[in-house]
């Protein structure tokens, strides 16, 4: 019993593990039952966030790629022509609100004239000397009314910077952008400086935060905070390690979760709320991992099932074989006859009481030719000979010795 134990150890190791992945399974789904739909919203809010924040960062990173392209070609001019450089700048305002050329002092020389403080941060030691491209931080309106982003980038020649090149990005750009991502009417994106002020807007901004406070730690003091982050200080460290980070908080009465992602420009972040009620209102819904093994599970089991069912096949195909074998057996008894016609003598060698029912002794007249219906039909050698031996002489009346 122990040897037939091991032969059959590896079928019970493999269903060992399917039924040990199985309870990881059940304990995955539980722990997403058991724990707060919240929290699941807020896991996949996090993947989205990275993601789009990503989109945001692509954008800003174009616009700057077409304005180092702008400076390549004006650093060839700028100080040779005049109205081709102007001609230069005006190519490109179909990708800039507004253009303008200053040189290494932070005075103009073309294009449109910006409002900005370059003493701001030092913008101008790290245009002029660090040589690298910088968002100004905060936005500025044109002469329209409209608001704008700026982007600076370095003028070069022979490795020194000549001069600083500028152009202005709408924040209704940023806005359609931010309108993109949601999936009700509650939730919302938007870009926001690491001071909580607001850099971009949008419908779904306005539905969500528009109007409620100047600035998102303004927005916060209103409400109650609740989680790991609990206060606004807190809020404002998180902001400051430059790493994603996720809030949830309550605002007259409703609920929401927020996930904060750092851009790669200025001191931004790309803000996402979503609306937490409206989660625990749609049916539930599990995390990516739990429905990764509830189906590796289930094709685990589809497998079992599969080869079980297989394995009950072949011991039914087997048990219905060796039960016809069985009776096969049982009705393929056979007896040897030997035929002797002088004299006349039959005599029978096997178990007669099993084939017909007689015991040994002497068979007289038709007695004998009742073996004709145990020869095969298709034995017609052996029948021919029996009616011979039967319809021939004496009346056919004979003796057989059954032995």
């Amino acid at each position: 019993m122990k040897r037939r134990f091991w032969d059959y150890g590896k079928y019970y190791l493999i269903i060992l593990l399917v039924v040990i992945f199985s309870v990881v399974t059940i304990t995955a789904i539980c722990s997403d039952v058991n724990g707060s739909a919240a929290e699941v919203a807020a896991e996949n809010l996090n993947d989205d966030a990275r993601m789009f924040t990503s989109y945001f960062d692509d954008m800003i990173a174009q616009d700057f790629s077409h304005l180092r392209q702008l400076g390549k070609r004006l650093e060839e001019i700028v100080a040779q022509d005049s109205k081709e450089t102007q001609e230069t700048l005006e190519d490109y305002k179909t990708i800039f609100t507004s253009l303008e050329v200053l040189n290494s002092e932070g005075n103009r020389e073309y294009g449109d004239v910006i409002e900005v403080d370059l003493e701001q941060g030092n913008l101008m030691d790290t245009l002029i000397f660090d040589r690298k491209e910088v968002v100004y931080d905060g936005k500025i309106k044109e002469k329209d009314g409209e608001e704008s982003i700026v982007l600076c980038v370095p003028m070069e020649r022979i490795g020194k910077a000549i001069g600083i090149l500028m152009g202005t990005i709408p924040v209704a750009r940023m806005n359609d952008l931010m309108d993109k991502w949601g999936y009700s009417q509650e939730d919302c994106a938007f870009v926001v400086s690491e001071k909580g002020n607001y850099l971009s807007a949008g419908e779904k901004f306005d539905r969500v935060l528009g109007g409620k406070a100047n600035s998102f730690f303004t927005y916060l003091t209103n409400s109650n905070l609740k989680g790991e982050i609990t206060s606004i200080s807190e809020f404002e460290r998180a902001f400051l390690k430059k790493q994603p980070f996720s809030v949830s908080y309550s605002y007259i009465g409703k609920n929401y979760i927020g996930e904060f992602c750092p851009s790669e420009y200025a001191d931004w972040h790309v803000g996402f709320v979503e609306r937490a009620d409206n989660f625990y209102q749609q049916r539930f819904s599990f995390s990516i991992r739990t429905i990764v093994f509830i189906a590796a599970a289930i094709a685990l089991w589809v497998g079992v099932l599969a080869f079980a069912m297989h394995a009950i096949y072949k011991k039914v195909f087997l048990q219905t074989e060796l039960e016809r074998y069985s009776i096969i057996y049982n009705l393929e008894q056979s007896l040897i006859f030997e035929m002797q016609f002088s004299p006349k003598r039959l005599e029978f060698f096997g178990d007669t009481k099993k084939m017909f029912g007689i015991e040994s002794g002497i068979l007289n007249g038709e007695e004998v030719f009742d073996v004709y219906k145990y020869v095969h039909e298709d034995d017609q050698s052996v029948r021919g000979r029996l009616h011979r031996f039967y319809d021939e002489e004496e009346g056919s009346v004979f003796a057989a010795e059954i032995r």
